[in-house]
């Protein structure tokens, strides 16, 4: 089952009945997690994530890969950067008389499905899968200024080589990749083109 077929099996149920603890554990099998509104100051997860959050008034959630996201009330540098790495989820609290009580925004992929009450939609909850909770951590190395100067240094050789050239800087790519000695960093391919100009100079 997909989160859209579970999301398909809680629509329609009436609040605090909005899911059983079978299918608690069912989603929990899944990596499944079910979120929704209960009374009017709480954010319910069940499965994958077993949470109760306040949420008077509404509240940004945030979530790591092991489930809620604990912040620190000094606001350290350390909690600071955590939570930048965090998913979060909205959830929106209407006191209104028009449209459910609790909805959720998130970037996460999610489905959705109705909590009713009288009649009336109460609460749209959401299901998501808890492996789209692991964080992106960026590139793997962060490009140091050396790495920068010999980037645009190669860009700069590139361009006479295919002004020298017919202009097809793939061709120049594999007349180097051909040398008896191969070519396994961009410093040891800026030296072949250097050298290779060098000899230019000497023929003219």
């Amino acid at each position: 089952m997909n989160i859209k077929g579970f999301a398909n099996m809680l629509d329609g149920r009436e609040i605090e009945r909005e899911i059983s603890s079978m299918e608690e554990q069912q989603a929990k099998e899944l990596g499944f997690v079910v979120v929704f509104g209960y009374s009017d100051d709480n954010t319910e997860f069940r499965g994958a994530i077993y949470e109760e959050v306040g949420c008077f008034e509404g509240k940004t959630i945030f979530l790591d890969e092991k489930g809620i996201f604990e912040e620190c009330d000094c606001e350290c540098s350390h909690s600071v950067l955590a939570k930048e790495k965090c998913k979060t989820i909205k959830a929106i609290w209407n006191d209104g008389e028009h449209g459910p009580a609790w909805t959720y925004e998130t970037d996460i992929p999610y489905e959705t499905f109705d909590i009713m009450e009288y009649g009336e939609v109460w609460c749209k909850g959401i299901v998501f899968e808890i492996k789209n909770l692991v964080p992106w951590d960026g590139p793997a190395e962060v490009m140091s200024e050396k790495m920068k100067e010999d980037l645009l240094k190669l860009i700069n050789l590139l361009k006479i080589f295919c002004d020298a050239g017919d202009g097809n800087i793939e061709t120049e790519f594999k007349a180097f990749s051909e040398y008896e000695e191969p070519i396994e960093t961009i410093e040891q391919l800026i030296e072949a083109m250097e050298v290779e100009m060098s000899y230019w100079e000497m023929e003219d």
